[in-house]
């Protein structure tokens, strides 16, 4: 699965003179992440919401990885992580059929994607609020 904190760090190296100082902090989050929480996303991922085996495995990856592909050709946001959950939701309806799928799992995985953006819209918010002098030493609203 790809990371949203790469996505999200990556476009904004582009020309800038801090590339090497973005990346690093990107990919520490990244580190932290896959550490700390990587497991439990992918044992959900690749038993909680359905079974899961070689052949439907490869099935989901490559269904996931075509249209991480095609988004990107047609410079289209995308989540990897969003995609891996579609692959193996379509992956599991073709196999195994609707009932085979956890869609309470599915559920949780929804509201998690829902609250998320306004979770770290107000997380980030506070960090800014309580880094604001070193952050914003030299942003236009100072």
């Amino acid at each position: 699965m790809g990371s949203p904190a790469a996505d999200a760090t990556a476009p904004k190296v582009v020309g800038s003179s801090h590339q090497v100082w973005i990346m690093a902090v990107g990919g520490f989050f990244v580190l932290l992440g896959v550490w700390s929480l990587g497991w439990r996303v992918i044992r959900t991922v690749g038993s909680k919401i359905a079974t899961v085996d070689f052949h439907t495995a490869w099935c989901i990856e490559f269904g996931s990885t075509l249209s991480v592909v095609i988004a990107t050709i047609q410079e289209q946001p995308v989540s990897t992580t969003h995609c891996q959950i579609g692959a193996v939701t379509a992956v599991a309806l073709a196999s195994l059929g609707c009932k085979h799928v956890q869609w309470s799992m599915l559920g949780k995985i929804l509201v998690s994607w829902i609250l998320t953006i306004p979770t770290s819209a107000v997380i980030a918010a506070i960090i800014l609020w309580i880094f604001r002098p070193a952050v914003c030493a030299s942003c236009p609203w100072s």
